[in-house]
């Protein structure tokens, strides 16, 4: 499989690639590559295979000339061991829940809330056997030095507000953190002075000792 590359399989080229982007811009952890569906589920999965996908998310409805049944599709998908998920611009869709395939349970994601609702993302990112968004970020206090900046302009979208209120939680945890190092440090100091102080004490109780001796 390759890397991280998640397939989006979606009959609508143009969404499929504003989907990637935003989805891209928001940190999730995949490369999206939208791929049409073409000459029907085989031909489509021929497709999808050759592409070495870690993760693959299915557009529930497929609009094509022959149809490509999504369900049969990721049949194939999950068949194959490739974590798969459907997405939809169709809210009664996702309100109908997952979709139980031989068995097989497999969410249903509202296609806009993918980048713009943090618990959905992560609910897909999930899923899909990705690294958590957190966990993914190498630098998360330049990330929210940004998104601060964002803020202070009022140009933060639901799913970044999220993400910068979560990502201040964090550094104020690490910051606590540090404090009671800092505290616990300072404690094992004190006591090492206090012994160093006692041990001085005994030393020139020692010498005096001997001084006294020797007159």
């Amino acid at each position: 499989m390759s890397g991280n590359l998640c397939i989006l399989v979606d009959d609508n080229a143009t969404e499929a690639l504003s989907i990637a982007a935003a989805l891209s811009q928001q940190g999730f952890p995949f490369q999206v590559k939208p791929l049409s569906p073409v000459g029907g589920v085989n031909n489509t999965w021929q497709l999808v295979q050759r592409q070495r996908p870690q993760a693959v998310m299915v557009d529930v409805t497929l609009d094509t000339n022959p149809p490509v049944d999504s369900d049969r599709l990721a049949q194939h998908l999950v068949r194959r061991g490739i974590r798969t998920v459907f997405v939809t611009k169709d809210r009664d869709i996702v309100d109908l829940g997952d979709r139980v395939l031989n068995g097989v349970r497999l969410p249903v994601y509202f296609k806009r809330s993918l980048y713009t609702d943090r618990t959905t993302m992560e609910s897909c990112v999930a899923r899909l056997g990705g690294t958590p968004l957190l966990q993914s970020q190498v630098d998360y206090k330049e990330r929210l030095g940004a998104l601060k900046d964002k803020r202070f302009l009022g140009d933060l979208n639901r799913l970044e507000l999220n993400e910068l209120r979560e990502l201040e939680r964090k550094a104020l945890a690490e910051e606590r953190e540090e404090v009671r190092r800092a505290r616990q440090r300072g404690t094992v100091a004190d006591e090492h002075f206090t012994q160093l102080v006692a041990l001085i004490r005994d030393i020139t109780k020692s010498l005096e000792s001997e001084r006294r001796r020797k007159l």
